[in-house]
């Protein structure tokens, strides 16, 4: 592409780096937008909410994949006033919208306004009744992570009287023996 108007309406289909010339192979078609970016069958879903980056804050950029947790409060049946459950896993990040903050102090701090995962429509429902049940967080995973995990919910009953440490194995190089560390 030679033109800067030709590539206006457009949205990149892959990363580019600075300098880079731009390849028609790399954006969408003219006038398709952001919707190109969205594969046959899946749906842009935006959580607007500012709470929905409280635990991964700076770090979620398009193309990431997430845990989706439901916090609800007060309800009733034995949960001690609060529950927090893994509502979706492994979800991908389409965009992320970031602002700038400026603190008290005059420190600059980035912002998560919204961010836009790409879901299933029954995942869209789902988040959807969630938003309006509760409050909706993110916990950020290692892009080669894709297995789901076993999760239950945790009620506020149980928070009360717990308290956990995270182990892990760990093999030295040197003597290849494995030890437990306590992180």
């Amino acid at each position: 592409v030679s033109e800067v108007e030709h590539v206006l309406d457009r949205a990149t289909l892959a990363a580019f780096v600075a300098g880079e010339p731009v390849l028609k192979s790399k954006i969408s078609e003219s006038g398709l937008g952001a919707a190109a970016l969205i594969r046959p069958g899946m749906r842009a879903y935006t959580i607007l909410t500012p709470t929905a980056s409280a635990g991964v804050a700076g770090f979620v950029l398009p193309g990431n994949r997430v845990d989706v947790l439901l916090t609800v409060q007060g309800r009733r049946g034995g949960t001690g006033g609060g529950s927090t459950s893994t509502l979706l896993q492994n979800v991908e990040i389409l965009a992320a919208d970031q602002r700038l903050d400026h603190g008290k102090n005059g420190d600059a701090k980035q912002k998560l306004q919204s961010v836009t995962l790409l879901v299933t429509p029954d995942m869209a429902a789902k988040l959807t009744l969630a938003q309006s049940l509760g409050e909706l967080h993110l916990s950020l995973r290692n892009d080669t992570d894709t297995a789901l995990a076993d999760t239950r919910p945790v009620t506020m009953q149980e928070l009360q009287f717990s308290q956990e440490g995270f182990t892990e194995s760990v093999v030295t190089e040197e003597e290849n023996v494995e030890e437990d560390v306590e992180v």
